[in-house]
């Protein structure tokens, strides 16, 4: 058995637990928000914008309309759970639930949507590039809507939609894990936006509303390092220089480099060399210890704030992973 299979068959077990879904309206409220998105489509377009969106979510003609069941609950119960705490009573209208159900449904389709668009994992065509901005547009819209009678609510918004530009075209490589982790709180700065107004408008202080956001923040962290141990195989071949390459030392870092730059005419054995150096420097186990941490760190935060629920969320996604280091 190579070592690369070795790697892949103690990293494959590695994930995140499932998280019941509490609030089946609000989840229902934010599935009809990629449906809203193409009724607002020209009439030509919207059957065909239907069509690639279930494509794009793994849908099947006929299942449930479900198209954010490979999204871990946090990333939107994070609103639901904001809303019904004690202190935020009344402080939210239907208007205002839509509008952040809306902003945050467009906020995760247009993360991973434009990732697919630049690496050229999906074709530019006419009807993606309709579907990208007029998400953005909706997204935009909601925001606005939101943020009325919020003080700042605007420049709030701004401001982390510029984090996202900044993080997302970056191109140099991040020196240490650490590092890496902080280039990833800007990359994920539009799933923010209406977590931090939420908090905002349901009453948080300032302390409330930074503590909110560092939580929801390690929540991501851990979330984009998962993928990094899940997607190492193909992050290897492709060159792609995930937390697994920020973590080898810099003959693990030039090997990696090598095998897109050679055309793989070597690919098989010089990932047998990188992945014998990730099992001899625990590189995997370095980073599930921090994906362990984010969270936990996600858990301690929110039972400070009074959101014990967000708390049970983010605990029970880390369960097996934690139970993986033993």
């Amino acid at each position: 058995m190579s070592i690369k299979t070795q790697i892949s068959q103690a990293y494959t077990s590695i994930r995140f637990d499932t998280v019941p879904i509490v609030d089946t309206d609000t989840y229902r409220r934010l599935n009809d928000q990629i449906p809203a998105l193409c009724r607002t489509l020209p009439p030509g377009m919207q059957a065909e914008a239907m069509m690639f969106l279930m494509e794009y979510f793994r849908l099947q003609v006929g299942e449930p309309l479900d198209f954010f069941r490979h999204y871990y609950a946090p990333a939107w119960s994070v609103i639901r759970w904001l809303a019904v705490a004690p202190r935020a009573a009344g402080t939210l209208s239907d208007n205002d639930l839509d509008a952040a159900l809306c902003c945050q449904a467009m906020a995760m389709l247009l993360h991973s949507l434009d990732d697919h668009l630049v690496d050229g994992g999906i074709p530019v065509s006419h009807l993606v590039l309709l579907i990208r901005s007029q998400a953005w547009r909706r997204m935009r819209e909601a925001i606005e809507r939101f943020a009325s009678g919020i003080p700042g609510g605007g420049d709030i918004a701004d401001g982390l939609i510029d984090d996202y530009y900044t993080g997302i075209t970056r191109r140099d490589t991040p020196a240490s894990l650490d590092s890496y982790c902080e280039l990833f709180r800007r990359q994920m700065a539009t799933w923010v936006v209406m977590p931090v107004l939420a908090a905002k408008k349901t009453g948080g202080d300032d302390a409330f509303v930074e503590g909110m956001r560092s939580a929801y923040e390690s929540f991501g962290i851990a979330w984009r390092l998962l993928d990094d141990i899940q997607d190492l195989e193909a992050d290897m071949a492709d060159g792609t220089r995930s937390a697994v390459y920020i973590c080898l030392d810099d003959d693990g870092r030039r090997l990696w480099d090598s095998i897109r730059a050679d055309g793989n005419r070597s690919a098989g054995k010089t990932a047998d060399r990188i992945c014998a150096l990730i099992r001899d420097g625990a590189i995997i186990e370095t980073i599930v210890r921090r994906i362990v941490d984010e969270l936990g760190t996600a858990a301690s935060i929110s039972v400070r704030l009074g959101l014990s629920g967000l708390a049970d969320e983010y605990r029970a996604l880390a369960g097996p992973v934690a139970a993986w280091l033993g």
